[in-house]
Formats: C-alpha cells, sequence, structure tokens
C-alpha cells in the first residue's frame, strides 16, 4: 500500500513556488551582477576563492605561530571535566593533556 503524501494548502503552494523561482533566478542574476562588477563568472570566483582562503588561512595560521594552537585534546579536557568531574582518567580513558592547567 501507498503511503498517502498531504498536499499543501494553497499558503504552502505560493511559498513553495516562491522558493522555487528564487532557486531558479537568483543564480543568474548573482551571476550578472559579478560579471557587471568584477568581470567574472560566479563559476570563475567560485573556482577563484577556495585558493585564496586557504592561503589566507594558512598566514593566519603561520602568524599565530604552532605554540598557540590548540589541540583537540585541549579542547575536549574542560568538557570532560564538567561531564566528568574526576576527568577523563577516571570515567575509564587516557587524559587528554598533562599539561592543561585548570
Amino acid at each position: 500500500m501507498d503511503p498517502i503524501v498531504p498536499r499543501m494548502n494553497p499558503n504552502q503552494g505560493r511559498a513553495w513556488l516562491a522558493l522555487v523561482a528564487i532557486g531558479e533566478l537568483l543564480p543568474s542574476a548573482l551571476d550578472a551582477q559579478l560579471t557587471a562588477d568584477a568581470g567574472l563568472t560566479n563559476f570563475e570566483y567560485g573556482t577563484a576563492t577556495p585558493p585564496h582562503v586557504a592561503l589566507a588561512r594558512d598566514q593566519l595560521l603561520a602568524a599565530l605561530g604552532d605554540d598557540q594552537l590548540v589541540t583537540l585534546a585541549e579542547l575536549l579536557e574542560p568538557i570532560l571535566e564538567r561531564l566528568h568531574p574526576g576527568g577523563a582518567a577516571e570515567c575509564g580513558r587516557p587524559a587528554a593533556s598533562a599539561t592543561i592547567a585548570s
């Protein structure tokens, strides 16, 4: 037996059609605006952006220095301490980091 799928009411139908229209019209409008402003298509912009963002992120991380970067273990230790007051070692897991000061 096929399940019965309820129909949209008129208000939901209008909202759905508006959403579909935006989804179909917005990409071409954005592409036209980007081409007018920067001489790029949306595809060209999307292709050029990830390397630029990665370079900026790498430069930021290099500027911070390795000694200031937080490890996942250091982030999780305070959370584990709140969840289990005895710490990670008390709940049967090895301690995340022995150098973290509370």
